[in-house]
């Protein structure tokens, strides 16, 4: 998934993501049941899932801007924010990190991907 995202070791950390897709990931010695079927005895909601390390708008709340500034910030998607219903961002140039549910995700564009032209990133999503 890191490197999918074209993401720095940095991002180790948040590689339990892959844990809390696979726990919601149906598996067949379990007559394809997933993980949290089982343990919670209910199918999970996945309708909350997005692509690891995709860029994304981050909603910037009126008071913590001016009046021309932009009201969105360009951050990357980095996991799910446990016990809540918010999505965890980052940002490599500053290690910034910030949880907000007022997001609009772009899963077609990787802003780390160095192997990806501009070009390529939009014939991908157009695909």
């Amino acid at each position: 998934m890191r490197h999918h995202a074209g993401l720095s070791y940095g991002f180790w950390s948040f590689a339990r993501l892959a844990v809390y897709v696979y726990n919601r990931t149906p598996l067949i010695h379990t007559d394809y049941k997933t993980p949290f079927k089982l343990w919670y005895r209910k199918q999970p909601d996945i309708s909350h899932l997005r692509v690891f390390g995709c860029l994304a708008y981050v909603h910037v709340l009126k008071i913590k801007r001016k009046k021309l500034d932009p009201k969105s910030k360009e951050m990357i998607f980095v996991g799910y924010e446990p016990g809540s219903k918010g999505y965890q961002f980052g940002t490599p140039r500053t290690d910034a990190s910030k949880i907000s549910r007022d997001v609009k995700f772009d899963e077609s564009k990787f802003p780390n991907r160095k192997d990806l032209s501009a070009e390529d990133q939009k014939n991908q999503g157009s695909n």
